[in-house]
């Protein structure tokens, strides 16, 4: 398997995709700051497909603003937001771990059903994130912050065993200069609330109704509206009542199959009014008719459900940038291809100086061809050198190097000489080296004068024949 590079901006996309939805796609990338800096991150651009369409520009426009305003350990956060071109980028931090969906499917695999103390403790930290959301402020104004996409694919464990809440790309919300809601009246099917699917407006009561459901299916393993299309699901909400769900699993416990009930409940005034009052709810049957659930328990789960590729990714991100050696080539498009040969395999990067749009060349399966020089310091230098290059061409570019830097040295001088206070320091310290050498070579050698003076004398003694 070889690893697909793209360097975008100060970012460099390291890996294949790691998500891809129906309006974007997200890929794992990382940060590469001075002094060997490196962060992991997540970066989500909008589909080519629909990157010309104004409302999908709208909608991610307002996800960056959305998420940008919200700091909360049980939401993703934003660090950044840029446009290359056509392409808008927003990058998030790289959630490490799985999403509910996932979870479920290797639960449904191993035929097991989630823990009871976790389904709860995964559901009482999502109502949290969304309390905190719903009751977001813009100066003494609230945003009136509405997710509406709550589904099991919008909420990821970490492999530390956090839980958090991503993709606030329909999110509706107010400011004080857009009053209107913002993004579209659509969700995902099966997860959508009464009020959503009649179109009417929505406020926080529609993401407890939505995380409800998600709740249902934690502790069932099984989805509570089984349509197999849109108009179904329609009809089966119009008839919809909650359903019993201590017959599905014997262990859930009357009060909390109450709780479970008040939160689906299709009448909005016999909902939960708040999603903090469900998740006070939660928390107390949580302790009260359970064990407790921590974070550890919850990455312990992960990590056994998961371990082979936990291992894989670790790996992936572990491999230090430096073992990638990068070219620039000038083509025809004016693009600068960079090439990289990392630990499995050689991949082609295209990158656009007049800011076209990236593009992933299809890798090609080489050998790493490891090097080592000794320096004049006696320290050993270790790298990979492009399969297609030879060693005589390496030492070609270290002499060419090492004559760039001498004739940096010239142009140095040429600089100096051009500047008028520069040139007269020069001519000063010219005459300078001048007389040192002048004095110098004027100074009579001691020894010699002694051997002169011998000799004379040596002379006048000896007699004339």
């Amino acid at each position: 398997m070889s690893t697909r590079v793209i360097k975008l901006n100060r970012y460099i996309i390291r890996q294949d995709l790691i998500a891809r939805g129906g309006m974007a796609e997200v890929f794992r990338a990382k940060i590469m700051g001075a002094f060997g800096f490196e962060k992991v991150v997540a970066l989500k651009r909008i589909l080519p497909e629909f990157i010309d369409t104004p409302a999908f520009q709208s909608m991610f426009l307002s996800e960056a603003k959305v998420m940008s305003s919200l700091v909360h350990p049980n939401i993703v956060q934003v660090i950044d937001f840029f446009k290359d071109n056509k392409d808008v980028y927003l990058v998030m931090e790289y959630i490490f771990g799985r999403n509910l969906r996932q979870i479920l499917k290797r639960q449904k695999e191993k035929n097991t059903l989630l823990p009871i103390p976790v389904a709860l403790h995964v559901v009482l930290e999502v109502a949290r994130g969304l309390a905190y959301a719903h009751e977001k402020q813009e100066g003494d104004e609230p945003l009136k912050i509405v997710h509406r996409d709550i589904n099991p694919q919008n909420i990821m464990m970490t492999f530390g065993g956090e839980i958090k809440i991503v993709d606030f790309g329909i999110a509706k919300f107010q400011t004080k200069a857009e009053k209107t809601a913002t993004g579209i009246l659509k969700g995902k099917f099966g997860y959508m609330s009464p009020e959503q699917v009649e179109g009417l407006s929505l406020d926080e009561r529609s993401d407890v109704f939505s995380l409800g459901v998600v709740l249902y299916e934690l502790l069932t393993g099984k989805k509570l509206f089984q349509a197999d299309s849109e108009i179904q699901f329609v009809k089966m909400m119009e008839t919809f009542k909650a359903p019993h769900t201590g017959l599905v699993r014997p262990e859930v416990v009357t009060e909390l199959e109450e709780v479970l009930n008040k939160a689906i409940v299709k009448e909005r005034p016999r909902r939960y009014q708040q999603a903090k009052i469900f998740a006070q709810d939660l928390h107390r049957i949580l302790n009260t008719h359970y064990e407790g659930c921590r974070s550890e328990d919850c990455a312990a789960l992960l990590l056994k459900s998961f371990k082979d590729e936990y291992t894989q990714e670790i790996a992936k991100m572990d491999e230090p940038s430096d073992m990638l050696v990068f070219e620039t080539h000038e083509t025809e498009a004016s693009e600068a291809v960079l090439q990289a040969t990392g630990t499995e395999g050689q991949t082609q990067l295209i990158s656009s100086e007049e800011h076209t749009r990236p593009r992933i060349i299809k890798p090609v399966t080489q050998k790493k061809n490891w090097h080592e020089v000794t320096g004049s310091s006696g320290i050993r230098f270790k790298f990979a050198l492009d399969p297609n290059r030879s060693w005589d061409d390496v030492q070609f570019g270290l002499a060419q190097g090492k004559a760039n830097r001498q004739g940096t040295s010239k142009s140095l001088f040429k600089r100096w000489w051009q500047d008028p206070k520069k040139r007269k320091i020069l001519i000063l310290v010219g005459l300078l080296l001048l007389g040192v050498l002048w004095v110098f070579s004027e100074t009579p050698d001691p020894k010699s004068s002694s051997d002169k003076s011998t000799a004379v004398k040596k002379t006048k003694n000896t007699p004339t024949k």
